[in-house]
């Protein structure tokens, strides 16, 4: 009913390309929360992000540098 009436959606699942993440994580653009991980395997993880992100934002995940395919 919110898209129906509100017309968009704030968050999109995303791909993240990151080398260690856990589900849960927050996701950081500069020292703004955009997301957060769901689901992860060494190397990459899904994730709902802002759809305010651009795609060759540097994110970081955990400490670790993280970017969206």
């Amino acid at each position: 009913a919110r898209l129906h009436y509100r017309s968009h959606a704030n968050r999109r699942l995303r791909r993240l390309a990151v080398e260690a993440a856990k589900p849960g994580q927050d996701i950081l653009w500069g020292e703004k929360v955009v997301g957060r991980v769901t689901s992860a395997v060494p190397g990459s993880a899904l994730a709902y992000v802002r759809t305010e992100v651009p795609d060759d934002a540097a994110l970081t995940v955990g400490g670790a540098e993280a970017r969206l395919h």
